[in-house]
């Protein structure tokens, strides 16, 4: 056997919705739900299954930083090499890898051009139209390719691999649209197939895991739920109130109706039952230990303890 790990992502993908995709395709792989980081937005949840800190800790709380006393915003959909050597933390587990000679590498990771080692970097895909889920895809399938050549030559002691069409399309079409489906079944078929390819060349390590969980902004999203049963299905859906959501259940708020009529909703949703959020299919700060614990030589303590329902489950 091959004392490789392998880290998968599946960018947004929810813990039910794989669950229930995965059984439908079969199997019985067994996937364990949890509450991701705060903010749980993709390269703040990264960061974290690296470093095994929380965003507040390492310091990167959103898809792009302000730098300098000018406040110049760094896009961290697309930092140049500099950018994402500056900015990704140099106490990652690739960093402590690399620093005991083993060998690491990534695969269109989140700044993953920061990292120590041989780094294959695509941008982040944006969610502002339907191009960016066919690019996804098609960098998803590039994303499969490198990492199964990658597992029979064996040349890598870790490598990271990113996948995010699931991410993309969800964000554009919604969870229960038809190409978030699709989507879905990628992520099951690439699953699938990394599965085989462990078995084929004697890896024992392969971890898949979410970053965080999708609400439907349009129709499931519970805010926009809670506040059309409270009168306002038509500003609803003349777009006059509107809500966005990541995978922690926080939202930001849009309106145009008048400050008086905000002061009612907001108060409304403060009313209506706090503490909501989401789950994702594996993310969770204390990741990093749990990959230092599987190549072995690792005798340091975790950062925390961790309750029961934060410890990473792995599938």
């Amino acid at each position: 056997m091959k004392n490789q790990v392998i880290l998968v992502s599946l960018d947004g993908m929810p813990a039910e919705v794989f669950k229930n995709a995965w059984e439908y395709h079969g199997s019985d792989i067994h996937v364990q739900e949890l509450w991701t980081v705060y903010p749980s937005i993709t390269v703040p949840a990264h960061v974290s299954i690296l470093t095994g800190k929380t965003p507040e800790e390492h310091g990167i709380m959103e898809n792009l930083v302000i730098e300098g006393p000018g406040y110049e915003k760094v896009s961290l959909y697309h930092p140049t090499k500099e950018e994402a050597m500056r900015i990704m933390p140099q106490d990652t587990i690739v960093h402590e890898f690399a620093a005991k000679g083993l060998k690491c590498g990534s695969i269109n990771w989140p700044l993953g051009d920061g990292l120590p080692g041989e780094n294959h970097s695509e941008d982040l895909t944006t969610h502002e139209e339907a191009s960016g889920v066919r690019a996804a895809y098609e960098k998803d399938k590039r994303a499969l390719a490198l990492l199964k050549r990658e597992m029979e030559t064996g040349e890598k002691d870790f490598i990271a691999a990113h996948f995010e069409e699931y991410d993309g399309a969800a964000h554009i079409y919604g969870v229960d649209a038809d190409r978030t489906r699709e989507a879905c079944d990628h992520m099951i078929a690439y699953t699938k197939e990394l599965v085989e390819a462990a078995k084929k060349y004697g890896i024992e390590k392969l971890i898949f895991f979410s970053d965080h969980g999708m609400l439907d902004k349009e129709e499931n999203f519970f805010p926009n739920v809670y506040v059309k049963e409270h009168g306002y299905e038509e500003e609803i859906a003349r777009r006059q109130i509107y809500f966005l959501s990541d995978g922690s259940g926080c939202m930001q708020f849009y309106s145009g109706l008048s400050e008086e009529k905000n002061t009612v909703i907001v108060q409304c949703l403060r009313e209506s039952g706090r503490g909501r959020g989401q789950k994702a299919a594996a993310a969770q700060s204390n990741s990093g230990d749990v990959c230092r614990g599987l190549l072995g030589g690792y005798s340091g303590q975790r950062r925390r303890k961790v309750s029961r329902d934060e410890r990473a489950p792995w599938i």
